[in-house]
């Protein structure tokens, strides 16, 4: 990996990481230079993944350490490109990660077929993949005056093993006449350029540990959708305190509601008794219960969706027949019982209010006057992910938070109606 950042980008990468930090503690760096460079980071309860998408676009130079394979990928498919006398597929637009990938693998098998057995290298998906403390990384990457750009480089990739050489990694570097940097493990350097009575140059390296690369995916299919102000959303939630927060979403009503969430809460509406537990009850008569709703209205696009569009028959999920059932396919028990009218969703909100502080911060393709980026928030219902993303002119990010399931919100009054504290407020 060997990539130039300008001076004006390095903020969004910065605000990016620290909106990552806030999520896991450790960075998955993924690095391809067909696509670019992608930061991803998972909690370590699995509920929350963040992921940040630079495009080629982002970088004034976004290529491999000579000699690696990932340079040799980049070389043999452009030969390929200009003997076939076409132009690619790769300034498309196309952000499907899996379609991409799929076009890939399908462009190497026809490759190995055509391609004398002697001359055959198997690049296959070679990508920089590594993982460091992502804290480490955000402590380096902060604005400094004078700075013209930053250059991130690996040292030591895999990619580049030499066989020969007892197990010492090397990569070289291109300004440095072909000299070559080994290192006997993973590092990535960070280069400042800083303008500072004459150029300055400031480094640091870390070490980086091989890694796997770490994914989440969430189904569009049949969600709803709101597309607003994160300055709006980021009102809406930053007077409920606590851990969770509950957004009830009110087709009928025309109006989505903020509050917070307690799980003694979950306990007494799970109570088919209906005797309720007296150290719960209790407890909940001490919380503050604080609420705050938007009218529909007030949001750029509202769009809601029952998700019966996506319901299956039952039969064919119990008889294994997977022509006729989708990925995205569900039977009536999975729907909450008033999902014609509303649903509930609980997740943390310390992501998600990180997320919504980064583009109130950034400006991008979709800004607004204000310099803040458009918000586009996905769900389902209680027990489906809720997804915040939005996308900038040559980048993209998103958080995927799990919810509390329906099932477990039965009977569970989340709007704090008949609690003896309750502060409300409507946003306008």
């Amino acid at each position: 990996m060997d990539v130039i950042i300008p001076a004006h980008n390095l903020k969004i990468l910065s605000s990016s990481l620290t909106t990552l930090a806030k999520i896991g503690k450790q960075l998955y760096i993924e690095f391809d230079p067909l696509t670019g460079l992608t930061l991803r980071t998972l909690n370590d309860g699995k509920s929350s993944f963040g992921e940040f998408a630079f495009d080629v676009g982002f970088f004034e130079r976004c290529t491999s350490p000579p000699g690696s394979k990932l340079k040799k990928r980049v070389k043999a498919n452009r030969s390929k490109r200009e003997a076939s006398g076409t132009s690619g597929t790769g300034g498309n637009g196309n952000r499907n990660r899996k379609g991409n990938k799929r076009q890939r693998s399908k462009s190497k098998s026809t490759a190995t077929q055509e391609t004398e057995p002697e001359d055959e290298e198997d690049f296959g998906d070679e990508k920089y993949l590594c993982r460091v403390p992502i804290r480490t990384v955000a402590a380096i990457l902060h604005s400094r005056k004078g700075l013209q750009s930053l250059r991130i480089r690996s040292i030591g990739s895999r990619s580049s093993l030499d066989e020969n050489d007892n197990g010492v990694y090397s990569s070289s570097d291109e300004t440095g006449g072909g000299e070559v940097e080994s290192s006997p493990r993973m590092q990535l350097s960070f280069e400042f350029r800083i303008q500072s009575h004459g150029i300055m140059r400031i480094t640091h390296k870390i070490s980086v540990s091989n890694a796997e690369s770490v994914i989440a995916s969430a189904s569009r299919t049949n969600c709803s959708e709101i597309i607003a102000s994160p300055r709006l959303l980021l009102k809406m939630m930053d007077p409920v305190q606590s851990p969770e927060i509950a957004l009830v979403v009110n087709d009928e009503q025309g109006r989505v509601t903020a509050t917070s969430f307690h799980y003694a809460d979950a306990s007494l509406g799970t109570d088919t008794n209906g005797n309720g537990n007296l150290v719960l009850s209790a407890s909940v008569d001490k919380v503050l219960k604080t609420e705050t709703s938007v009218d529909c209205e007030e949001f750029d696009e509202f769009i809601y969706s029952d998700g019966k569009g996506g319901l299956t028959n039952a039969n064919a999920l119990s008889n294994g027949d997977d022509d006729s059932v989708g990925e995205d396919a569900f039977v009536q028990d999975d729907l909450p019982e008033d999902i014609e009218t509303g649903v509930s969703l609980v997740f943390s909100s310390k992501e998600a209010k990180a997320m919504l502080q980064f583009c109130t911060h950034q400006a991008g393709g979709n800004a607004d006057e204000l310099g803040e980026m458009r918000v586009i928030v996905n769900f389902h219902w209680g027990g489906r992910p809720i997804v915040f993303e939005t996308e900038g002119d040559a980048f993209k990010g998103q958080v995927i938070l799990s919810t509390v399931s329906h099932h477990l919100l039965k009977g569970v009054d989340l709007t704090s109606r008949g609690q003896k504290k309750k502060h409300s407020t409507k946003i306008t």
